[in-house]
């Protein structure tokens, strides 16, 4: 029997470990988004893919990081987000929604070596890593309680795999539960506040658990806003002069700066993170109905 199959080999323990804790977000995220991506487009504006490209720079607090010169760190980032609007509820005039979602992020980072992954050191390491998300989120527009708002309350349950290229074949594992707000149309277009609790493996097996994590998002449309259909007129109804034109609308830009700042902690002495990210985001979506002359 080959030994690296075995039970005792603690090489496989991660990667035994991570399968049964990725949740069901992370499978029905995949089905859905690649499954009907390609009918999604043509129904009613249901799927956001993003891509984003910058640099991170990350300040990895541990006395151990400090002293292997591991504390800041900085590294060119790629991401790319899948968003598919799965239904709306049966609600007017802005219904909640359900989504789901996935996400890969491409970076180099540092992190704390946990158990199954060789060296076993539980020193701070720095690798490029692709970490792989997805997950289910319920959207609620404020305009159901002011139609000014131009927001929307969000909360989603995610969770995922790291893959380090000094991990062998172990994965570390992320899960959180997440709530926030976030910005609808307009020049800050997808801007984001949101706080999270959860687990991450990337800081070790002992800081692990019980982690809280805060994100801020700052978004900007470059470009001039692509026009918005005005809402249909009722059957029987008149329409009136500001229904009848087509508005230079705040539909989403296609190409967007963001600036993003995330920490992380567990409260307690042990590895914690802050990192800002800086960059240009692209809705392929957008970009290629603004192209089509859509």
């Amino acid at each position: 029997m080959d030994p690296a199959g075995s039970a005792e080999n603690p090489r496989m323990h991660g990667c035994r470990r991570g399968f049964p804790r990725l949740g069901p977000g992370l499978g029905l995220a995949l089905a859905l988004i690649f499954g009907l991506a390609p009918r999604a487009r043509a129904a009613e504006d249901r799927i956001h893919l993003d891509f984003r490209f910058g640099r991170q720079a990350e300040r990895f607090q541990s006395p151990q990081a400090d002293s292997l010169g591991l504390s800041v760190t900085q590294s060119v980032l790629g991401q790319l987000d899948c968003d598919f609007r799965v239904m709306d509820m049966p609600m007017k005039p802005q219904p909640p929604s359900l989504w789901v979602f996935t996400r890969a992020t491409a970076l180099d980072r540092v992190y704390v070596p946990g158990v199954g992954t060789p060296p076993v050191s539980g020193l701070p390491a720095r690798s490029i890593m692709l970490d792989i998300v997805g997950g289910i989120g319920v959207t609620v527009p404020l305009g159901i309680v002011d139609k000014s708002r131009g927001a929307e309350f969000r909360l989603r349950y995610e969770g995922g795999v790291v893959i380090a290229a000094s991990s062998g074949e172990s994965f570390l594992q992320t899960s959180a539960v997440h709530m926030g707000f976030r910005r609808v149309g307009g020049v800050f277009d997808g801007s984001e506040m949101d706080v999270g609790y959860g687990h991450n493996d990337v800081f070790g097996p002992d800081a692990a658990a019980k982690r809280w994590s805060a994100r801020t998002s700052l978004f900007v449309g470059i470009g001039p806003a692509p026009r918005v259909a005005p809402p249909p007129t009722p059957p029987g109804a008149k329409p009136t002069p500001a229904t009848a034109a087509t508005p230079a609308g705040d539909g989403r830009r296609p190409l967007r700066g963001f600036l993003e700042l995330m920490l992380d902690t567990d409260g307690r002495p042990g590895p914690d993170s802050a990192s800002l990210r800086v960059g240009l985001a692209l809705d392929v979506g957008g970009a290629l109905a603004l192209l089509g002359g859509e």
